[in-house]
């Protein structure tokens, strides 16, 4: 959406969204273009703006955080590793009906969060605000990697816990493992980010 910069000078705007979910402002007396619709929130050029810096977190289009989105399933998926756990017995480790799913969502396991800042309290504190982690389950023969998506609202995150790198959080996020729609949650004790972890299909 673009206009003069004239137009926009003074006078009531109104904060405006198009169906990527970017926002812009546009004159209260002028019709909104196609494709864009009324958020609700009016004011001053400076308030609008203000309104728009608060609201709009991800600046990627909508098509394009839902393509990556699919990326990063399709990468979760993609990284799992043979899977086998070296504590089960031989006849378990030559099951072709093994599943790393009903494995991991079996008790608790051994985990550590894989960052990959040479800094680790840069790389958490990146990796939370972005809103996605990576989480290696260990008792998997080669390890398992696993990117999750973070239920924000499920987590429990102390940010001077975060600041400092001490304590312990909580996160839960989902992703797709072998087509099962699942839900990681994993205790983190920050001082070497490793703790325990399990799935739980949904």
């Amino acid at each position: 959406m673009s206009d003069t910069q004239a137009d926009f000078l003074g006078g009531d705007l109104r904060v405006v969204v198009n169906e990527e979910e970017q926002y812009s402002i546009w004159p209260m007396d002028r019709e909104i273009p196609a494709g864009w619709k009324e958020i609700g929130f009016t004011g001053e050029k400076e308030d609008c703006l203000e309104h728009i810096k608060k609201v709009w977190k991800d600046l990627r289009p909508l098509s394009l955080r839902k393509h990556m989105e699919e990326l990063e399933e399709n990468c979760a998926t993609s990284k799992i590793k043979e899977s086998i756990s070296p504590e089960n017995d031989t006849e378990e480790l030559g099951n072709p009906q093994y599943d790393v799913v009903d494995f991991l969502s079996t008790g608790d396991h051994p985990i550590e969060l894989a960052i990959k800042s040479e800094k680790k309290e840069i790389g958490m504190k990146k990796s939370i605000d972005q809103g996605y982690v990576v989480i290696r389950f260990l008792d998997t023969r080669g390890s398992t990697e696993l990117g999750v998506r973070l239920e924000r609202k499920l987590c429990v995150l102390g940010n001077e816990n975060l600041d400092k790198l001490t304590g312990r959080i909580q996160i839960v996020g989902t992703l797709v493992l072998n087509d099962v729609r699942v839900r990681a949650t994993a205790d983190i004790n920050l001082e070497d980010l490793t703790g325990t972890g399990h799935l739980d299909p949904i």
